[in-house]
């Protein structure tokens, strides 16, 4: 039989666990809504490269930005794919064909007898080629001193080549590689040689790949990298133990290990090199400035108390000569350290006004000629009414006039700078229907 406290102690049980269910669901009614995951934080597909995992994480080649880096971890993301060519060697997968990334792995003997040659065609899944064939001019040689060494070991080994898209964001560019310098990887691609955990040291016979590319700005270099895990936090590229050699539509990178490598496109000068330029040139600019300005309020002070300065030419046409080249020094010295592109209009208007200052300039150092001819040559009957005011004429009017009757198919580059935000090269020139006072871009090196 049932006594009332016993009934009293299963009734208070089930009230409290009652209550203790009622609180857990207003618990997971407040409860905020799952995150979506994050797969450019380089945790969520670790040691997983199926199609999909591998897919999902190049999402991360467009995403992981300078303007969007909070939300990727790029020593992980970089890791991933590093390690990747050491799945392929250990599941000795055949081939991957993905729109980023083409793969094959491969089973060589030691014993061989010559060079492998593969190629390495952006398009195309790697495959062996013969030494004749000259449709995949982007190719790996293979020396046969690199098998021989593993003799010893292992009969046979498995070799992974890989070519990698990596976009245009942040991955394997490392801290050689500033966007504000337009310096890049050559294509965006990456070329992967890995034999697994096997250990290679420094070969005998450096490996050789072959960069295909069109012809390239005189005002950049070309350099044979490898990614090197070892510097830095995320890694970034070195050239220790690479070799470049530069030809017309080619590239040939001899390096002495098995890694990742790329072609860097980086400007000839450096970010130092550029900054000490624009201060050399600006301190010229406003040196010259300062003299010219200088004997021009010099001038207009002697007219006060000298009669000669009111009445002959020659000082006139120097002064005419110093406003001249103020003028154009003060020009190059506002435009020569510009950290934007301005608009087409901005750029027109800049270029036109350099350039007639320019011409303006040369007009009277030929006027100084002629003044000069008359004085000491002709001496004689050189009277002309109104002298000055024709050579005023002629010496600020020319300079517009020339502007017009350019020829069309000319093209007159005035002056070169650099500006040391982007390292490009600043000119001012003159050609049909556009003038330009403005940063020409590293890959625009041959418009002329």
């Amino acid at each position: 039989m049932v006594t009332p406290r016993t009934l009293g102690v299963l009734l208070l049980s089930l009230l409290l666990l009652r209550a203790s269910g009622m609180e857990n669901s207003k618990k997971e009614l407040r409860k905020e809504p799952e995150q979506p995951r994050n797969v450019c934080l380089g945790l969520i597909n670790k040691g997983r490269y199926e199609s999909f995992h591998l897919g999902n994480t190049a999402k991360c080649f467009s995403k992981c930005t300078q303007s969007n880096t909070e939300d990727c971890d790029l020593e992980n993301l970089q890791r991933y794919w590093l390690k990747f060519e050491d799945h392929l060697v250990e599941s000795q997968s055949g081939i991957v064909n993905m729109s980023f990334l083409k793969a094959a792995v491969q089973n060589v003997n030691t014993n061989i007898s010559e060079d492998l040659l593969f190629s390495l065609t952006p398009s195309q899944v790697p495959r062996q080629m013969t030494e004749d064939e000259h449709d995949h001019p982007d190719r790996v040689r293979l020396p046969r001193s690199l098998f021989e060494s593993l003799q010893g070991n292992r009969s046979e080994v498995w070799l992974a080549i890989t070519i990698l898209d990596i976009g245009p964001g942040n991955l394997f560019k490392g801290a050689q590689l500033s966007p504000e310098d337009s310096s890049h990887v050559l294509n965006n691609r990456l070329v992967g040689l890995s034999l697994g955990h096997i250990p290679v040291g420094p070969l005998v016979e450096p490996l050789e790949i072959t960069f295909s590319h069109q012809h390239l700005p005189t005002n950049m270099a070309l350099s044979c990298v490898f990614w090197d895990v070892t510097k830095g936090s995320t890694g970034h590229w070195s050239s220790t133990g690479c070799s470049t050699e530069l030809r017309a539509k080619r590239t040939i990178c001899r390096c002495n290990h098995l890694t990742f490598f790329a072609l860097l496109l980086r400007p000839i000068l450096d970010q130092a090199t550029v900054q000490a330029l624009v201060r050399i040139s600006r301190a010229g600019c406003g040196a010259s400035m300062i003299f010219l300005a200088s004997t021009v309020i010099l001038y207009a002070a002697l007219r006060f108390y000298r009669q000669r300065f009111k009445s002959e030419d020659a000082p006139k046409i120097h002064v005419a000569l110093s406003i001249s080249l103020f003028l154009l020094n003060l020009a190059f010295f506002i435009n020569v350290e510009r950290d934007r592109v301005p608009l087409d209009t901005v750029c027109w208007i800049q270029g036109a006004i350099f350039h007639y200052f320019l011409l303006c300039t040369f007009t009277w150092m030929g006027l100084e000629a002629f003044h000069l001819y008359l004085v000491v040559i002709k001496v004689f009957n050189t009277y002309f009414g109104h002298y000055f005011l024709k050579l005023s004429l002629v010496g600020w009017g020319a300079g517009s006039m020339r502007r017009r009757l350019s020829l069309p198919s000319t093209s007159l580059s005035m002056a070169t700078s650099l500006s040391p935000s982007s390292s490009a090269l600043w000119s001012w020139a003159w050609w049909p229907g556009r003038s330009s006072l403005c940063q020409v871009p590293q890959w625009a090196g041959s418009r002329g």
